[in-house]
């Protein structure tokens, strides 16, 4: 999904990818509540997703060009994430691992 999603729904499609963007997509609307929703229970970072860095990601006015699943397997994947931060396209990966039949973030590089 391209263009400014401030004022979007969070919409991503089903699976590691569609989760992947949920994610940035809820954090970048400032969405804690979605957010933490989004993010693996036993995640090694997950105090640092849901916390301070949330209010960072919110503030960077983040646009998701595109994802790509570049590895899965049945309970983990490494989605990749396209996107425009104020203006300057780069990639982010995200770890993401089932919890339960849902994709969540586990990490990100």
């Amino acid at each position: 999904m391209s263009g400014c999603i401030d004022s979007l729904p969070i919409v991503g499609g089903g699976g590691p990818g569609g989760a992947a963007e949920n994610f940035i997509q809820a954090a970048n609307q400032g969405n804690a509540e979605e957010v933490r929703s989004l993010v693996h229970p036993e995640s090694p970072v997950r105090g640092e997703i849901t916390g301070s860095g949330l209010g960072m990601m919110e503030e960077a006015d983040v646009s998701v060009e595109g994802t790509e699943v570049v590895e899965q397997n049945d309970d983990s994947a490494i989605v990749e994430v396209t996107a425009s931060v104020r203006g300057e396209t780069g990639s982010l990966q995200l770890e993401m691992r089932k919890d339960g039949d849902q994709w969540k973030v586990w990490d990100m590089a």
